[in-house]
C-alpha cells in the first residue's frame, strides 16, 4: 500500500452500504454517526448527569451489579459540548475512509471490538483498583481507535501540521494515558491501553497492517510469514521433437507412447 494517501468521497465506495438512503449508501460509519447524533440529543434533553447517561455509561462497580448492557452502551453517554459535536464529525470523516479500506463487514467488526473488548477488560481491572472511580463514556473514545487503525494501515499519511499518522496516534495514546492516570480515571487508562493492543492486533490479523508495523510487532501479534516455496524451473522444451511428432500425427498417426510423449512436451510448453 502506498504511503501517500488521498481522502476519497465515501459516496463512491464500491462496497456500498447495508442499504440505500436515496443516493447515499447506509454504511456502517453512517449508521454509527446517526447513533452518536441521537445520543447527543438524548444527553442534552436528560442533562449531563441525567437518567440517559447514568444508565448507559460504564463504571467499574457495574461489574458487581451485573449491568452487562453497559459494555455496549457506554459510548452513547456523553457530556454535550462543542467537542462532542466535533467528535461526531471526526468519527464520520476517518471512519468513512477506513470503511473503504476494510469493507462494511470488517468495519462493523472493528467498531464492535473497539466498544466491547477493551472496555470489558478495563472494567474488570479497574474494579480491583478503584471500583468507585470515574466512569467510561463518550463517543470520542472510539475516534482514538479509528486514528490508531488508520495509523496502522497508512502510518506515513499526514495529519494536522503534516504530522505523520503514526506519530499523531502515539502522541494521543500517550497523552490520554497520562491524563487518565493523573486524574485517577483508571478505567479510562486501562481502556486506552487495551484499545491500542486490540486495534493493532485486529488490523494485523485481517492483513491490512503496513509492513513497517508488522516488523516491530512481537509474535504472536505479527502475522506469520509463510516461507516461500521453492519452484523448480521446467526443463526446456525440445521443439524439434515436438514438431516431428506433430508432423507424424498429421500424416500417419502416433503410437500410444508417442501420444504420451507429445502430451508431456505440450505440458512443458504451457509451464514455460
Amino acid at each position: 500500500m502506498s504511503d501517500r494517501y488521498e481522502f476519497s468521497d465515501p459516496r463512491r465506495d464500491p462496497d456500498g452500504g447495508w442499504f440505500q438512503l436515496g443516493d447515499i449508501p447506509a454504511s456502517t460509519t453512517l449508521i454509527g454517526t446517526a447513533f452518536s447524533i441521537a445520543a447527543l440529543f438524548a444527553s442534552a434533553i436528560s442533562g449531563s448527569t441525567g437518567s440517559f447517561n447514568e444508565t448507559t455509561w460504564l463504571s467499574a462497580n457495574a461489574i458487581s451489579q451485573l449491568e452487562a448492557w453497559r459494555i455496549i452502551t457506554w459510548p452513547l453517554a456523553t457530556q454535550v459540548s462543542l467537542w462532542s459535536f466535533l467528535a461526531v464529525v471526526v468519527f464520520y470523516l476517518i471512519g468513512s475512509q477506513l470503511e473503504m479500506m476494510l469493507g462494511k463487514e470488517r468495519m462493523l467488526q472493528l467498531l464492535a471490538g473497539i466498544v466491547v473488548v477493551p472496555a470489558a477488560a478495563a472494567a474488570l481491572l479497574a474494579f480491583t483498583i478503584a471500583p468507585d472511580g470515574a466512569p467510561l463514556l463518550g463517543w470520542h473514545q472510539l475516534n482514538l481507535g479509528l486514528i490508531i487503525t488508520f495509523a496502522t494501515v497508512v502510518p506515513s499519511a499526514r495529519f494536522f501540521f503534516r504530522i505523520p499518522a503514526w506519530g499523531f496516534a502515539v502522541a494521543l495514546v500517550a497523552l490520554q494515558i497520562l491524563l487518565a492516570l493523573a486524574n485517577r480515571q483508571f478505567i479510562e487508562m486501562f481502556y486506552t491501553i487495551g484499545l491500542a493492543i486490540f486495534v493493532v492486533a485486529f488490523v494485523t490479523r485481517v492483513g491490512l497492517a503496513h509492513e513497517s508495523v508488522s516488523k516491530i510487532l512481537p509474535t504472536p501479534l505479527a502475522q506469520k510469514r509463510t516461507k516461500p516455496k521453492l519452484t523448480v524451473a521446467a526443463p526446456p522444451v525440445d521443439e524439434s521433437e515436438m514438431n516431428r511428432l506433430l508432423d507424424k500425427l498429421n500424416s500417419e498417426g502416433l503410437s500410444k507412447q508417442e501420444k504420451k510423449r507429445l502430451k508431456e512436451l505440450s505440458d512443458q510448453l504451457k509451464n514455460n
